[in-house]
């Protein structure tokens, strides 16, 4: 095993290139024209015998099952992480435990290697690059392009030249073989902001290549918000229902705000305003949707078929509650990453910040200012080229007064189900299955008063 000092400055003044798994417009077959150092990311190594000209190849892999593309004899040289201190393990056990470290590998099945430590990295924006090196550690967090980028950089990197980690979250390209069987995560966008700031710390221009013409989608994630308690079997059964319809989708439950949201000085002011939980999902509907994109549903919403085709065709979406009327709604929404649309949602709240919170005619903030009452103020009927408003019936398929069926629904079996579907003729026009359908509240659910806040009356705490 060599180590990773051997690797300072070795490649001093060069271009970079690193593959990764993303969807790209380049073709693998002109890997051959590059003469440069090349990194591979993943089962994208799966195209090192292409490079043939490259001064040298290597392959990055964080992930315990990219251990099947260890061969004796292969192109590339892995770099690969020794296993973290007895403390890390200890406190990162539940992630520790998934990765690749050179010392659960059969020596046969480990060619000439470069080995660093991967432990407990400052984050990003505050580390020195250069007294890493003493320690032979590598940044191993945040994405396993991260270690690849500040190894770039070690070896003396002048440009990184990216292709298929433009962070596009369109999955993996379909002409590469995912033989580890990792499952995309969904979390491609927010890859793509920790590289930048990486690279951007570490001074080193960049490129993607062929990327520029495909077209952005909407990422296979789906997030459900719920506060106050742990989330009860209804509500489990409600994701259960998603799931089955979205195999290989990333599915989780909030149950709380992620620390670098709170972090956030006017989103915690906006979270301290909230007095019922479903204010709180409404904003954590907003900050998710810009931030790392995907969708984002109630849970008192039953799915109906797969989303699929939602992921195309416009950059972000909700719908209208009901066919008449302009008031738009929040119980399904999707959006790329920082896209335009949820971009002025997360800018009203910060200027709300600044200018002063609205209030009720009880001295609190309206129930629905972060939600419905925001999106109709900020969008029009038929959108504005920002957000696409989809026909209410694709996940508001039952009426206010229609509650009861809409319960029946939710407690009925498919054969069941079509037949209540069928019954809302005339108030499907396009004759489109429901994508899923909206139960119109849960009792206990989303209007629950966030504990420990005082009910406010006339403006006094009661």
């Amino acid at each position: 095993m060599k180590p990773l000092s051997d690797y300072a400055g070795k490649y001093q003044g060069c271009r970079f290139v690193i593959v990764g798994k993303g969807p790209t417009k380049f073709q693998f077959e002109n890997l051959a024209e590059i003469g440069d150092p090349i990194i591979f990311i993943n089962d994208a190594v799966q195209f090192d015998h292409m490079a043939e000209r490259s001064v040298e190849t290597f392959f990055f892999a964080l992930d315990a099952k990219q251990a099947v593309w260890l061969e004796p004899g292969m192109r590339s040289t892995p770099v690969l992480s020794i296993r973290p201190d007895t403390q890390y393990m200890t406190e990162h056990g539940d992630i520790a435990h998934e990765r690749l470290f050179l010392c659960d590998l059969p020596t046969a099945r480990i060619p000439d290697c470069v080995g660093y430590r991967w432990g407990r990295a400052p984050d990003i924006d505050n580390f020195n690059p250069r007294s890493l090196l003493f320690d032979q550690l590598l940044i191993g967090h945040k994405g396993t392009i991260i270690p690849a980028i500040h190894f770039a950089w070690l070896c003396g990197a002048s440009e990184i030249a990216f292709i298929g980690c433009d962070g596009i979250p369109n999955g993996y390209d379909a002409r590469i073989e995912i033989k580890s069987g990792a499952p995309d995560l969904g979390v491609n966008a927010i890859i793509r902001k920790n590289q930048d700031a990486l690279c951007e710390r570490l001074d080193l221009p960049t490129v993607y290549v062929d990327t520029e013409s495909l077209e952005p989608v909407i990422p296979k994630r789906m997030n459900f918000a719920w506060f106050g308690s742990e989330p009860p079997e209804w509500v489990r059964d409600i994701v259960s229902l998603f799931e089955l319809h979205h195999p290989g989708w990333f599915t989780r439950i909030h149950t709380e705000f992620q620390e670098d949201m709170l972090s956030c000085s006017w989103f915690k002011e906006a979270v301290d305003k909230c007095w019922q939980f479903c204010q709180q999902a409404d904003l954590l509907y907003l900050w998710l949707l810009y931030n790392e994109g995907g969708f984002v549903m109630d849970t008192d919403s039953v799915t109906i078929r797969s989303f699929e085709p939602l992921r195309r065709g416009h950059s972000a979406f909700t719908t209208c509650h009901l066919a008449w009327g302009n008031r738009l709604t929040n119980g399904v929404m999707g959006s790329v990453p920082r896209g335009r649309a949820f971009a002025r949602c997360v800018r009203h709240i910060g200027q709300l910040a600044r200018t002063g919170w609205p209030r009720d005619k009880h001295g609190q903030l309206p129930r629905c200012s972060f939600g419905p009452t925001m999106l109709t103020e900020l969008f029009t009927e038929q959108g504005d080229g920002d957000m696409t408003i989809l026909p209410h019936w694709y996940f508001y398929p039952f009426r206010t007064t229609d509650r009861g069926m809409a319960m029946e629904f939710w407690h009925a079996g498919e054969e069941r189900r079509r037949e209540l579907l069928g019954q809302l003729g005339e108030s499907i026009p396009d004759g489109q299955i429901p994508f899923a359908a909206h139960m119109w509240g849960v009792d206990g659910s989303g209007h629950t008063p966030v504990e420990g806040l005082p009910r406010i009356l006339n403006g006094v705490a009661i």
